[in-house]
């Protein structure tokens, strides 16, 4: 939750936020998934858009969400079925999100919604929220990025072996 007097609204906040979150990835090239409540979302024909222009950024920074890649478009955050949220007013939006780099948006296999159920004796779910789980199969990332590995180590080796063997010919 974005802290009281620092920006001169809660959209603001979360840009400022999504920003941070976008430069920290790109520092480090390992980052590949992000994954959690991000207040932030698309508009489709299922959901209401929330802090569009954090989601833009996202999505300008090569992320995507990988549930409607996996084909599951529906709310996170449901106002108008989850009973926990029933009378405040909140509209249906999807803002909790598996976001994956460019290098792994083909490897959703598959996507879907948890906890949909109320607690067993309640009238409510465990939260207002509603989890995600993807499936991904990272099998040919892996495989390309040991390619990469072996040929870095390659020219390791090939530049190794020219300096044991000795200093380089003189030219003409």
């Amino acid at each position: 939750m974005p802290v009281e007097g620092l920006h001169a609204d809660y959209n603001a906040a979360n840009l400022n936020e999504t920003r941070q979150i976008v430069n920290a990835m790109a520092a480090n090239p390992l980052s590949s998934v992000l994954f959690g409540d991000l207040n932030t979302g698309p508009t489709t024909s299922t959901v209401q858009s929330e802090n569009p222009a954090s989601f833009q950024l996202y999505l300008d920074n090569g992320l995507q969400s990988a549930l409607p890649l996996a084909g599951v478009n529906n709310c996170t955050f449901c106002g108008s079925t989850n009973a926990l949220l029933a009378g405040l007013g909140a509209v249906d939006s999807a803002i909790d999100h598996v976001m994956l780099q460019s290098n792994y948006q083909n490897s959703v296999v598959a996507g879907q919604r948890l906890f949909l159920n109320n607690i067993p004796g309640q009238n409510v779910p465990v939260s207002d929220h509603y989890g995600v789980e993807v499936v991904i199969n990272t099998a040919g990332q892996l495989q390309t990025q040991l390619s990469r590995w072996q040929r870095q180590y390659l020219r390791l080796e090939t530049a190794r072996e020219r300096f044991r063997s000795g200093p380089c010919p003189a030219g003409p």
